[in-house]
C-alpha cells in the first residue's frame, strides 16, 4: 500500500483535508507495515543444528510480534479517523475495503 492508495481513500470520502492533517501517520503507518513484510522473509524460529527438538524464537520473530501490535493499533486509531466502527467487518485496514470496493466498481 502506498500513499496514494490512502490519498485515494480520504478523497473518496470527500476528508481530504482529514489526510492531510494525518499525512504524517499514514506514512508511519504505511512504514511500519513495510518493515513486518521485510521481517516476515526472515527465518522467525531457530533450530538447533545438530539437535531438531531443540528450537528458539529469533528476535525477527520478537519484533515482528511487537510491530503487529503497533500496526494493529494504527489501523484501530486509522479507523477512528475516518470515522468508522472499530468491530464487525469496518475493524480491518480501510485501504483493504477501499480496494475491494474499488475493484467490485469497475467490474
Amino acid at each position: 500500500m502506498e500513499l496514494k492508495d490512502y490519498k485515494g481513500l480520504f478523497e473518496s470520502r470527500d476528508m481530504k483535508d482529514v489526510y492531510e492533517l494525518n499525512k504524517d501517520f499514514i506514512l508511519d503507518l504505511i512504514d511500519t507495515k513495510k518493515h513486518i513484510d521485510k521481517l516476515n522473509d526472515l527465518p522467525l524460529v531457530i533450530v538447533h543444528p545438530t539437535d531438531k527438538t531443540k528450537q528458539r524464537i529469533s528476535e525477527a520473530a520478537k519484533v515482528i510480534t511487537k510491530l503487529k501490535q503497533v500496526y494493529a493499533n494504527q489501523i484501530v486509531v486509522l479507523n477512528k479517523i475516518m470515522g468508522n466502527e472499530t468491530s464487525g467487518e469496518q475493524s480491518g485496514d480501510p485501504i483493504e475495503a477501499f480496494k475491494k470496493r474499488k475493484r467490485i466498481d469497475n467490474e
